[in-house]
């Protein structure tokens, strides 16, 4: 194009922008996890070939880069599509960017955020019949973050005995340590020349998103307005919670209320079978025991007395070979005092056993009970399910009316996963094995138990650390 040219063309683009901008061609929002789980399609697997062809006209009209990824599965999440994905062979998942010249164009602008070659990651992805694919692919990751780091976890602390508030930072830096370590295939990709061996000069969008947060003893609080945002349940596969007698707002308890209705695994230390303490005319009480004992299994109870200490017996039979007790071993003594947590649910596999040392308690009250142990609940059989649970809930709800207790039934708050340790004592996190079942309960949680070697994680932990006193 010559410069007399290229100047008109300048000039009719100029002269067309106010037309561009009447028209709206929004990015379409990311959809949250359980949008996201609602796929035809999850893989984890390394991405390990990109093409991309381009069309439309610059400037004028609509322009499309259409993006072939190649992705060697390691493992299927799901498969509602039979798309004939497995571990160990490749698939081609689909992408695209889409810009808009002067004139607009057709369709929602946007692009994806798409992996580089030799990164391992996680794709949900639908069938495309191609009326609504722009990338030409039989199978389209969702747009636009369809692409996601291998897990996405919020911990929440907030007691006044355990100093949860330091100990749960430092669980998030482990387990982001042990997510980004899996992200990076084999062979690690090239780093730029002076870079420290493996590691990489920025973070990128898949490394994982671990957030932490702290909730006060009363919220709303200046420096908490919600005990859980909507915004960073929306987006984490799991949830952690080491919480005691919190009282928490209403809108914060309406998010976690959804977040658990749409199966959100979810990750249980210690006090958190009293996690929180609703006055009644919260019209939330069913939150202070109902909660903890539907999804953990049990509420408070009782203990063994703050002089006594627990033992962790080994792990036997079938539960020595769960994910979460990979490299565990058991017999050492911790500063937690034992929990009594019996009768747990029929649906409850207890992995490990402890041993009250030095009771308060009488000679009745038993020396072992349950340390730990994990609930599966399948996904729900249709996709009728879901709206049929709900649509029971809003039936509650106006029953119930506006003066009445919020309802809560049983079968409405179902986590696919749940993991619960009545340990927790600050200094029990002085010892190596405590801190690996913490981070492999969250990794397992989140589905991610295939980045758990069969020695178990050896978690990040700031060198000499010395655990703070209880209070």
């Amino acid at each position: 194009m010559g410069p007399s040219l290229a100047r008109c063309a300048l000039l009719a683009a100029a002269l067309l922008l106010p037309i561009a901008g009447s028209a709206t061609h929004a990015e379409k929002a990311p959809l949250s996890m359980d949008e996201l789980q609602q796929s035809d399609l999850c893989v984890v697997g390394v991405v390990t070939a990109r093409t991309e062809s381009t069309s439309g006209i610059p400037l004028v009209g609509e322009r499309t880069t259409a993006i072939a990824l190649t992705v060697q599965v390691e493992q299927v999440q799901f498969d509602r599509m039979a798309s004939g994905a497995k571990p160990g062979t490749p698939i081609t998942i689909g992408a695209w960017t889409r810009s808009m010249g002067v004139l607009g164009g057709t369709g929602a602008s946007g692009h994806f955020i798409v992996p580089p070659i030799g990164q391992r990651v996680r794709v949900f992805a639908s069938a495309q019949t191609g009326s609504n694919g722009a990338s030409g692919q039989a199978i389209e990751a969702e747009f636009p973050n369809g692409f996601q780091p291998l897990l996405n976890a919020s911990i929440v602390s907030g007691d006044d005995e355990y100093r949860s508030e330091i100990t749960m930072p430092l669980l998030a830096d482990a387990v982001r340590a042990a997510v980004t370590a899996a992200t990076l295939a084999a062979p690690a990709t090239p780093q730029p020349a002076g870079a420290a061996s493996g590691s990489r000069q920025a973070a990128t969008p898949f490394d994982p998103r671990i957030v932490h947060w702290d909730i006060p003893k009363r919220v709303p609080d200046p420096s908490c307005p919600t005990a859980f945002a909507d915004r960073a349940l929306g987006s984490s596969d799991c949830l952690a919670l080491f919480l005691r007698w919190r009282q928490a707002d209403a809108r914060g308890l309406d998010t976690l209320e959804s977040a658990l209705r749409s199966g959100m695994p979810i990750v249980g230390f210690r006090t958190s079978t009293h996690a929180f303490a609703m006055p009644d005319a919260s019209r939330r009480t069913w939150w202070n025991n109902d909660f903890p004992k539907q999804i953990f299994g049990q509420q408070w109870i009782s203990h063994h007395g703050h002089t006594s200490t627990t033992r962790i017996l080994p792990p036997d039979g079938a539960a020595k070979d769960h994910p979460i007790l990979r490299g565990v071993k058991g017999g050492q003594i911790v500063p937690s005092w034992l929990y009594h947590v019996e009768p747990l649910p029929a649906d409850a596999t207890v992995l490990l056993w402890g041993q009250a040392i030095g009771s308060e308690q009488p000679e009745s009250a038993p020396r072992r009970q349950p340390i730990l142990w994990v609930r599966e609940h399948a996904e729900p059989a249709t996709e009728a399910a879901p709206r049929a649970r709900y649509a029971a809930h809003r039936a509650a709800l106006d029953a119930a009316g506006r003066d009445g207790e919020r309802p809560c039934a049983p079968d409405q708050l179902v986590p696919r996963r749940l993991a619960f340790t009545t340990l927790g004592h600050p200094g029990d996190f002085a010892d190596p094995e405590m801190r690996r079942i913490a981070v492999q309960m969250v990794l397992w949680a989140g589905g991610l138990e295939s980045a758990i070697p069969a020695a178990g994680i050896t978690p990040a932990w700031p060198a000499n650390w010395a655990p703070p006193p209880t209070r």
